[in-house]
Formats: structure tokens, C-alpha cells, sequence
């Protein structure tokens, strides 16, 4: 059994997009794992994730706190605590935290991800 607690997983702030990230299992996480990697991602209100796609793995998003709005493909959709959202290879995604309580959700990869496949569009 392997086991980690957010407090001790790597954060990975990003300034610009009022977001942190954990890394709590995957290729390079302190839970290795070859099959999925599965992130924490926190967004402050009117933060958000920039516009990519992923070529090789699919996402599950499953929302815990708060809200957002995601465009996917084109396609606005509301999602909020209790929400999970599969975006699958190819699909051009981003999100927009709401502005007056953020979000947070885990992000869940297959296979896991690689910064090579995070393709910004």
C-alpha cells in the first residue's frame, strides 16, 4: 500500500491563472503509477485553466468545491461541486473558475500525463 496526504504531495502554483496544482499520483508523483495520474487542481475566483487538448490520454474532471464554466469543443458548459466531466483526446478544453468562489477538482489521466501531451491551442 502506498499513501500520501495533500499537505506532503508537490504543489505547482501558477500566478497567471490564479491555480495550484497537487500531484498526488502518476509517472513522476510520490504515488508512482503507470496507468493514471490523478491531480488536486485548486482555482481561485476569475482563475482559470488556458485553452490546450491532450493527444495521447483522456481526462475525468470530478468537481469537489465550487463552480466554473468549461468550453469544451466549443460547447459552454456550467459544472459545479458534484459534477464529473470526461474530456477525451483531441477535444479542445479550457475552464473559467466563477468569480466569486473558484473551484476545485480532481483531474484524473489515462494514461498519465506527460507535459509533452498538455498542447496549448
Amino acid at each position: 500500500m502506498k499513501k500520501i496526504n495533500l499537505k506532503n504531495a508537490p504543489q505547482f502554483s501558477n500566478p497567471d491563472s490564479k491555480s495550484n496544482l497537487y500531484e498526488i499520483m502518476g509517472l513522476t508523483a510520490p504515488i508512482a503509477n503507470k496507468l493514471c495520474s490523478i491531480a488536486l487542481t485548486q482555482i481561485d475566483a476569475g482563475g482559470y485553466v488556458i485553452k490546450h487538448k491532450h493527444i495521447k490520454s483522456e481526462e475525468t474532471y470530478v468537481f469537489i468545491k465550487g463552480s466554473a464554466e468549461m468550453i469544451i469543443n466549443g460547447l459552454i458548459t456550467k459544472v459545479s461541486a458534484g459534477d464529473t466531466v470526461l474530456i477525451e483526446r483531441h477535444d479542445i478544453h479550457e475552464l473559467k473558475a466563477n468569480n466569486e468562489n473558484g473551484v476545485e477538482f480532481y483531474a484524473i489521466t489515462v494514461p498519465p500525463f506527460i507535459e509533452d501531451d498538455f498542447i496549448i491551442v
